[in-house]
């Protein structure tokens, strides 16, 4: 018989200090095969999903959220889902969502709602930068000056 050194198999416990109830509890029962409802996951859950699923190296949790978040992906959520994906080593969501942020420069698309808080979005230059597409930056800085004129 093997025996384990470790005090949580002597006291039956596991800390888990990182991550809230829920977010463990859906961890928990995605692992047990139980169905997870459209009540207990959302985005916010979704991302601390997958940031637990990186940590504890769940693969299947990992890539089931990562198809999860980028179904759920917005202009509004687009940014913190990307955030995410850097944070969590998550390549292919954080491929698929610049896929996304490009799509919406190309077609010209941008978030113009004065209530999200500007820090938290990809300006067009930075990504552009990122991307090597200087027709985007270009556009991207002129899109930036022209906000900065509305709001002022």
């Amino acid at each position: 018989m093997i025996h384990s050194s470790f005090k949580e198999s002597n006291e039956s416990k596991v800390l888990i200090p990182d991550f809230d109830l829920e977010v463990i509890e859906i961890a928990i029962k995605f692992c047990y095969g139980i169905s997870i409802t459209n009540d207990e996951l959302n985005v916010l859950n979704g991302i601390k999903l997958l940031q637990f699923s990186d940590k504890y190296d769940i693969c299947d949790l990992k890539d089931s959220i990562e198809i999860y978040l980028f179904n759920q992906k917005s202009l509004m959520n687009i940014c913190e889902i990307v955030n995410a994906s850097i944070i969590s080593n998550s390549i292919k969501l954080r491929e698929q969502c610049f896929d996304f942020i490009l799509d919406c420069m190309k077609k010209r698309i941008f978030h113009t709602d004065a209530r999200v808080d500007p820090r938290k979005l990809i300006s067009a230059a930075d990504f552009a930068l990122i991307i090597g597409d200087s027709d985007q930056l270009n556009h991207g800085i002129k899109h930036m000056e022209l906000n900065t004129r509305l709001t002022t």
